[in-house]
C-alpha cells in the first residue's frame, strides 16, 4: 500500500511506502503487520501542488497585473518561466533558503536563475534596458509569492532581504547591464520578499535566541 502526504515541516511531498504482508486469516479479517516504512522525497519528480499556468496566473488579480510582460514578445515562452518555479527542486530550496539560511527565498535559486544556460531568465535579464525589464521583475516576484503560497508559506513580517548591492549609474541610464550588481548573490535583483509558513519557521535567529535567553535587552 502507498500513500501520498506532506511533511509536517517544510509541507515537502512524501511518498510513504508501506511494506506489509497478509499473515494469517481471523474471523474473515485480514490481519497485516506493518514490517517496514519508508520516507522518500519526491523532490524532481512532480509537483507539489498544481501547477501554475499562463492561465491562472492571469486569472489571480495579482498576476493579471503583468498581462503586458506574459505577452512581451522578446519572452518566448512566460510558462517557461512559469515551469521554472514549478520544479519541486526550485520550491525545495526557495523554502530552505528561509529556513536554514534566513536568506529570501529568490536567494536559493537565483544563481541557477541567472546564470544557467538553459534558464528561461538568462538571456531577457542580461539583453535588454533595466527599465525596460523592470515589469517583468516585479512579474516574477509574484510567480515566487504564488509558488510559496501553494504551498502553505505566506509572506513574512520582515523587510525585504538583500540580494545584492548596485553600482554606481548616472540616472536616466540605458543600456544593457547598466543597473546591475556589484557584489551580493544576485546580478539583477537587490532584494526579495521573506516568506514564512502558516504556522512560522520552525527555528529562530541568533538574535531571537539571544534575546529570549536574556543576552541582550
Amino acid at each position: 500500500m502507498v500513500v501520498r502526504g506532506w511533511g509536517a515541516l517544510l509541507r515537502t511531498p512524501l511518498t510513504y511506502g508501506f511494506l506489509a504482508e497478509s499473515n494469517e486469516w481471523l474471523t474473515g479479517v485480514v490481519r497485516v503487520d506493518i514490517i517496514h516504512v519508508s520516507f522518500i522525497h519526491t523532490y524532481g519528480r512532480q509537483p507539489m501542488y498544481s501547477p501554475i499556468t499562463v492561465n491562472s496566473f492571469l486569472s489571480d488579480p495579482r498576476g493579471a497585473k503583468f498581462r503586458q510582460v506574459v505577452g512581451d514578445p522578446r519572452i518566448n515562452n512566460f510558462q517557461q518561466w512559469l515551469d521554472f518555479f514549478n520544479d519541486p527542486e526550485i520550491q525545495r530550496r526557495m523554502m530552505d533558503a528561509e529556513i536554514h539560511y534566513g536568506r529570501p527565498a529568490l536567494a536559493g535559486v537565483i544563481c541557477e536563475m541567472e546564470q544557467d544556460r538553459s534558464s528561461p531568465f538568462k538571456s531577457f535579464l542580461a539583453s535588454y534596458d533595466g527599465h525596460s525589464t523592470a515589469a517583468a521583475h516585479r512579474a516574477i516576484g509574484v510567480i515566487v509569492l504564488m509558488a510559496m503560497e501553494r504551498n502553505g508559506w505566506r509572506k513574512s513580517g520582515k523587510s525585504r532581504g538583500s540580494l545584492g548591492q548596485r553600482i554606481s549609474t548616472t540616472p536616466g541610464t540605458t543600456g544593457p547591464g547598466a543597473y546591475r550588481n556589484a557584489s551580493g548573490l544576485s546580478l539583477w535583483f537587490v532584494s526579495a520578499q521573506h516568506y514564512e509558513p502558516a504556522n512560522g519557521l520552525p527555528y529562530k535567529s541568533v538574535s531571537e535566541l539571544t534575546r529570549s535567553a536574556g543576552f541582550l535587552p
